[in-house]
């Protein structure tokens, strides 16, 4: 496993625990809440049950004391009330001991609601406050209900205190335990990868000093540092390899040493005999000095001949030089014609513009004019509807006063409408007098361009003379060439003399050739030893 590997896996391993930790706390916090959920609902029903019977005694015994349809309605509403409630109390309660209670309490406030409905249906007084009497005793059981889960409910304040409790002691003991884990995973993942890395900086340091018998380190991991070690490992077998090779070389360089001194006496040899051999060229040379004398009297005599060519030479250059000069005016004359013809079309591109603008300006015109003929029409529509509304309703002219407002407003837009027309109109005269200035521009331009063109054509009349006068300098030129065709024949006849005793430095030669023979096959063997 890698290294990057073992460290995922305790990021991993670290953030499951915490998970797991945070899952237990929250599944208890919600555990506690739902016991909370479902008993203070039923506590809250209980207490409003037990004040609705009252509230239904109390009825009863008005209705007893007067007979009234208010009363009767009145304690008629409190019973319907007080059996509601005990249909969501049925719903509410789980206990099988509190629901006998409910039950029991039921039983009798049936009985009573039955009664009730009979005496206040026949106005029998007495029997109504008998009724009102016998409440009491579902009220009674109602009371002792109350008793019951309110102990109920303390019972379960005490549970969820344990149990709150237990969750922070859960919590404290397991980050404790998920740190000191943490902790040890990360020492022991930690030295397991520093440690074999000081003992590699060890062995380096030790390498570096020059000591190569350094002890391997067992690491058998398979992961970058194990890599790392046999690697490092495999370097320090390869210097040891190179070091035993540097060492048998030095003792063939030593051989090698001893061979190249005997060769070194067979040079020394046949140096002597390349110095013998030097000398008779020497004398070969003295004879070449001879002829070469005369060889350079007719070289002077050429040289004379050259110089006039040289004059002539020089004449024909600064023609061409004042032919350059013609050219490149020419060039120049070129360009700026080049250049002029670019601002000729970039003049016409702006009259272009100018004239796409000015279609542009022309269609908004156009749309702005439709527009202010469609308001002109509204208005009229409106004028009309104002009239006939003034019309019918005399002195209460409010439908006059609507229809003068949207007239106002109308007449508002028909005024900005005419107010962008304006605007319109003004780009039209500047784009107009974008394209007058384009074309004086245009016209300018094309008279530099005749100008360039005048300039070019002169410039090319000089080139025609210039070259006319370099046709007559070749032509003298060739006549010298002639002249000095004569005097190298001359100079051929000399050279022929100087071959024969080229000759015989040719017989010196091959003797310096084989000498030089025998030195290259000594090297040769000095190369190949080496």
């Amino acid at each position: 496993m890698t290294i990057r590997r073992k460290l995922w896996l305790h990021s991993f391993l670290s953030l499951i625990a915490s998970i797991i930790l945070m899952g237990f706390i929250i599944g208890n916090m919600l555990s506690i809440e739902a016991t909370n959920k479902d008993i203070v609902p039923v506590l809250l029903t209980v207490e409003k049950l037990e004040a609705s019977m009252k509230s239904a005694k109390q009825s009863l015994n008005n209705a007893a004391y007067n007979m009234t349809e208010g009363n009767k309605q009145e304690v008629l509403a409190q019973i319907e009330t007080t059996e509601k409630l005990i249909g969501e109390l049925e719903k509410s309660l789980k206990q099988k001991e509190f629901r006998a209670l409910l039950e029991k309490a039921k039983q009798k406030f049936a009985e009573v609601h039955n009664a009730s409905l009979a005496a206040l249906e026949h106005r029998d007084v007495s029997e109504a406050r008998r009724q009102a009497m016998r409440i009491e005793g579902a009220v009674n059981d109602i009371y002792m209900l109350q008793l019951y889960t309110n102990d109920y409910y303390k019972e379960l304040q005490r549970d969820l205190q344990a149990q709150i409790r237990f969750v922070i002691w859960t919590a404290v003991i397991g980050s404790i335990a998920l740190i000191v884990m943490s902790g040890a995973m990360s020492l022991r993942l930690t030295r397991s990868i520093t440690n074999p890395l000081k003992q590699l900086a060890h062995n380096a340091v030790e390498i570096a000093g020059g000591n190569l018998l350094v002890e391997r380190i067992d690491y058998k991991q398979n992961d970058e540092l194990g890599a790392l070690n046999v690697a490092f490992h495999t370097m320090v077998e390869e210097l040891k390899r190179l070091l035993r090779s540097v060492e048998v070389v030095s003792q063939q360089v030593e051989t090698f040493a001893k061979e190249i001194e005997t060769e070194n006496k067979m040079l020394t040899e046949i140096n002597r005999q390349v110095a013998l051999s030097t000398n008779e060229l020497s004398a070969g040379a003295q004879s070449i000095s001879e002829e070469l004398q005369q060889a350079v009297q007719q070289i002077e005599k050429m040289d004379d001949t050259f110089a006039k060519t040289a004059e002539r030479t020089e004449q024909t250059a600064h023609y061409s030089e004042t032919a350059v000069e013609a050219i490149q005016h020419g060039q120049k004359a070129m360009e700026q014609q080049m250049h002029f013809i670019r601002e000729s079309n970039e003049a016409t591109l702006s009259i272009e513009q100018a004239t796409n603008e000015f279609t542009s300006y022309a269609a908004n015109i156009e749309q702005m004019a439709k527009v202010v003929s469609d308001m002109a029409e509204q208005t009229n529509l409106l004028a009309l509807n104002a009239a006939i509304e003034a019309a019918r309703a005399g002195e209460a002219g409010k439908g006059f006063a609507v229809v003068a407002e949207e007239v106002r407003k109308l007449a508002e837009q028909s005024a900005q409408a005419t107010k962008q027309i304006f605007e319109t109109v003004s780009l039209i005269k500047h784009g107009i007098s974008t394209v007058s200035e384009t074309v004086a521009r245009a016209v300018k331009i094309a008279e530099q361009q005749s100008q360039s063109i005048e300039t070019t054509t002169k410039a090319f009349a000089e080139i025609e003379d210039k070259v006319a006068g370099i046709s007559a300098d070749i032509q003298a030129l060739v006549d010298d060439v002639i002249t000095s065709k004569q005097l190298e024949e001359k100079v051929l006849q000399n050279v022929e003399s100087i071959s024969a005793v080229v000759e015989q430095s040719a017989a010196g030669s091959e003797e310096i050739a084989a000498s030089m023979a025998e030195q290259l096959t000594a090297v040769e063997k000095m190369v190949e030893k080496v």
